[in-house]
């Protein structure tokens, strides 16, 4: 593997654990252990068919993660991740096949940990022990607000969440913000439970609002405030 693999594993791994995890010695074996896939947009990451090996990280670039309908080429979106982030963290220990599949929406670099190498580093090291406990709740938790949201917000609440949590860092003082869509619009929808042209409507509502403008691939926010209101936050 080349130096700038490494380098790459090892920052991705001190991201998702953290420094005070990330002994030397516990870098050095998922160094070791893992595999570097260099993916093709379009490229599947996971695939539900497969038996779940290994616990599998999204190191760079975008992916969705939802079910791919068989024979005719459509990914049913329910999700979508942006590097550094986990893709699967969860199959693997259960023994079973991937819940989801998973597809690269842009060029992508995954990593791939080995379950039987997880397994036996969770004995050796409470601190990733503990750290992969916190991820595994992260994920029911998001799963259950995900759940709540479809349950309880209506479709623009959903929408206005949805925006939000791929809100980037809005500087102190300001009051907009830009949102690059990486995803296309049918997938976006079948995340917030809505049509494609529920959606567009949507967009044109809060656009009269003043709350946001979309200009092709990219929503601008004007009103970050008024978002975060009607998302409920």
């Amino acid at each position: 593997m080349s130096a700038g693999g490494v380098e790459t594993m090892r920052s991705i791994w001190q991201e998702l654990l953290g420094h005070s995890v990330m002994g030397t010695e516990l870098e050095e074996e998922l160094v070791q252990a893992c595999v570097l896939q260099d993916l093709a947009s379009g490229a599947l990451l996971l695939d539900s068919h497969d038996e779940a090996h290994d616990l599998v990280v999204l190191a760079r670039g975008d992916a969705m993660v939802g079910n791919r309908v068989a024979g005719s080429g459509t990914f049913l979106s329910e999700r979508s991740l942006t590097a550094p982030a986990w893709v699967d963290a969860s199959s693997a220990w259960r023994q079973g096949r991937y819940l989801h599949d998973a597809q690269a929406s842009s060029h992508a670099l995954v990593m791939r940990l080995p379950i039987a190498v997880a397994q036996r580093l969770v004995a050796q090291h409470p601190a990733f022990a503990l750290r992969m406990l916190q991820v595994l709740s992260d994920q029911l938790d998001q799963l259950g607000h995900v759940a709540r949201d479809l349950l309880q917000k209506d479709a623009e609440a959903r929408f206005a969440v949805w925006l939000v949590q791929r809100l980037p860092p809005v500087p102190e003082g300001s009051n907009e913000a830009v949102v690059v869509i990486a995803e296309r619009k049918r997938d976006i929808a079948a995340q917030l439970g809505i049509t494609p042209e529920t959606l567009s409507r949507l967009q044109r509502g809060l656009a009269r609002k003043g709350v946001i403008d979309v200009v092709g691939y990219s929503v601008r926010v004007l009103d970050v405030a008024s978002l975060r209101r009607l998302a409920g936050f």
